[in-house]
């Protein structure tokens, strides 16, 4: 049988094989070791085009809930760490306001605002990026660290609302999923994703509209918010954590919903006299008589 030769010098197709024979060729090889032919280098890779949004050079896109904004992975130099960049729609412009209070919050449970600005029409925000797994992803781990874990976490949280109500903030999404964890030993959360986020001038203001979750509090889920709407959802977190998920096991998500209008939360008779104390506070249906 005789073996197929290639002209001088062919070129390694892309895939890395010889164009006579088929067979791998190493990058710096000059001839095939399978049949002999002459080869040249491989084919050149075409060049991506550095993305650049204001001072900022795209790394990478991350995966995002909200497919109208982009998540993007974000430095400003090359030897800078990474950090986070939302690109908002065309025609979407957050309340100037948000900015000066964000910017001015200065708490290890809060990602640091770091820049915000305009490109192409569209603004963005850039943060600090927090990489660690949700409080939704560590929640079986933390639940079997046990309850000192738990007062860590919660206790953080809280500090981070308070600051959140001096400065009239509202989240407006709080849940496991928005809970970042930026360190395990000893174990420190983050709240992220301000995209919902307000900053309120009356105690009772129209909300966000968007589908109900078990998270919001009752007169959220009317399309209003206050300023213990956020304690609520803090409440529902904690529940959560301290029956290992057993509160919303084989429950329907709606029928939750429509249960926490029409009577509120029942905390489980098991937990600890402290644990429920906490959570009556959190979770009472009114919000003038809520704890926060």
């Amino acid at each position: 049988t005789t073996v197929p030769t290639a002209t001088p010098a062919a070129l390694v197709t892309a895939d890395g094989t010889c164009p006579a024979c088929h067979n791998a060729v190493e990058p710096d090889d000059a001839a095939c070791i399978s049949c002999g032919a002459a080869v040249g280098p491989l084919p050149a890779q075409p060049q991506t085009p550095e993305r650049r949004i204001g001072d900022w050079i795209v790394v990478a896109a991350l995966p995002t809930e909200a497919p109208e904004a982009e998540l993007l992975l974000v430095r400003r130099g090359p030897e800078d760490a990474p950090s986070l960049l939302r690109l908002l729609p065309r025609g979407v412009e957050p309340d100037a306001g948000i900015y000066t209070v964000l910017e001015g919050l200065d708490h290890p449970s809060i990602p640091r605002l770091l820049a915000h600005g305009r490109a192409d029409e569209r603004m963005f925000e850039v943060w600090e990026h927090i990489d660690g797994p949700t409080l939704a992803e560590i929640a079986p781990e933390l639940t079997r660290r046990g309850e000192r874990d738990i007062e860590d976490a919660v206790g953080a949280l809280i500090g981070a609302l308070t600051l959140f109500e001096r400065r009239g903030l509202r989240h407006g999404n709080l849940q496991p999923s928005f809970i970042r964890q930026r360190t395990n030993s000893p174990l420190s959360l983050a709240i992220t994703d301000f995209s919902t986020a307000t900053v309120a001038e009356f105690d009772v203001e129209a909300g966000r509209q968007r589908p109900p979750d078990r998270y919001m509090a009752p007169e959220a889920i009317a399309s209003a918010s206050t300023a213990a709407s956020d304690w609520w959802s803090l409440g529902i977190v904690l529940l959560e954590l301290l029956t290992r998920g057993g509160c919303f096991k084989e429950i329907n998500e709606r029928a939750f919903v429509l249960h926490v209008v029409s009577r509120g939360v029942t905390i489980p008779e098991y937990l600890s006299p402290r644990w429920r104390n906490l959570l009556e506070g959190l979770l009472t249906r009114d919000h003038t008589k809520r704890w926060k």
